[in-house]
């Protein structure tokens, strides 16, 4: 069975931490600021999107390395699996699952980019912080792996 390679998965927790940092100064900024200052909208989608696909990396590389079932056929799917065997707490896992989502707009559909949306997902930074918590708690609870 592959092992989870700490290392990484810890260095993906750190980068996730830094930009959660930095996410977290961008709280004061208002809908109508993004809106109209291209530079700030920008600044909060690239740190969504690095958020968004450090978790990504996490959750399928702990996944893969556990092999859970059947490969999930997506991101979504992948944090999901967490849930689903107890890396993650299930229910939380499907709040944080859309993230997913998000990073793909971020990603590949950048032109449809709306202020509303990234101002309201910063009130969301707490799951980013249970995550990393939660990732941290299962790599010391099973040092083994």
């Amino acid at each position: 069975m592959p092992r989870i390679d700490v290392d990484s998965v810890r260095e993906h927790l750190a980068a996730l931490e830094a930009t959660l940092q930095e996410l977290q100064g961008m709280t004061t900024w208002s809908v109508a600021q993004l809106t109209t200052d291209t530079v700030h909208l920008w600044a909060l989608a690239y740190g969504f999107q690095l958020a968004a696909q450090n978790v990504l990396d996490i959750s399928s590389h702990i996944g893969s390395a556990l092999r859970l079932g059947a490969a999930p056929e997506d991101y979504h799917g992948a944090i999901v699996a967490l849930g689903e065997t107890g890396v993650l707490d299930a229910d939380f896992a499907r709040v944080l699952a859309p993230l997913a989502g998000l990073r793909n707009i971020l990603v590949h559909g950048y032109l449809r980019l709306e202020a509303e949306r990234l101002h309201e997902a910063l009130g969301h930074l707490g799951d980013l912080r249970r995550f990393i918590a939660d990732i941290h708690a299962f790599l010391e609870a099973n040092p083994g792996l």
